[in-house]
């Protein structure tokens, strides 16, 4: 079986032998993927995204795999609906970002908040948090917890049941050190060294 999927002046062949693929217990052991294809697709991303991380005089504020939050708007070329091109999602009057996944953005749509790990819906978003609230967290030690329900399965019982959990929400980043300023008010970020592969503290004050 093959598929062909055209990109202009180039073309994404994917080909499977179906006479290869082994049955267990009535299920297909062929799995459609591909560890190498996934890896070049990634790090091409991230070549991509640098470019428009670090445009001269125009600000990135948030990005993640594949949008930004920039200061100004892109070129008029950049934005659009074709391959390569980026979607102009909202404007921001003012956001809050704390860390990737855990944002609060006040834009001309609507308010709009990203927190991983927590399930709702921006329609929902009054009832579980204000900006106001949020704009705490950005304060050394200040954290806001809520509440969510988890569906949790027992196989070995065979039912599934509803548990109400807390969410602590707070301003915490593990790949880099936190920056306060005198009024202990969350700023920047940098770097953590390693050495010899531990974790040493730097010469830099906060």
């Amino acid at each position: 079986m093959t598929n062909v999927i055209s990109f202009n002046d180039k073309e994404l062949i994917s080909y499977l032998d179906s006479s290869e693929d082994e049955i267990e217990d009535g299920l297909s052991t062929f799995m459609n993927i591909s560890v190498p294809i996934a890896s070049a697709v990634t790090s091409y991303g991230r070549i991509f995204m640098f470019e428009y991380k670090n445009i001269p005089g125009n600000t990135c504020y948030y990005t993640d795999t594949d949008s930004l939050d920039l200061e100004k708007e892109l070129a008029a070329e950049k934005v659009g609906r074709g391959l390569g091109q980026f979607k102009l999602e909202y404007k921001s009057e003012k956001s809050i970002f704390l860390a990737p996944k855990l944002y609060f953005s006040n834009t001309n749509i609507g308010e709009i908040c990203k927190m991983k790990g927590f399930k709702f819906n921006n329609d929902q978003l009054k009832n579980v948090i204000t900006f106001e609230e949020f704009e705490q967290l950005l304060y050394k030690d200040n954290n806001v917890v809520l509440s969510q329900d988890k569906w949790k399965r027992n196989l070995g019982e065979g039912f599934i049941s509803i548990e109400n959990e807390p969410y602590t929400l707070k301003t915490t980043l593990g790949k880099r050190k936190l920056l306060f300023n005198d009024f202990n008010r969350f700023i920047d970020t940098k770097p953590l060294n390693l050495k010899i592969g531990e974790l040493v503290e730097s010469n830099e004050t906060n």
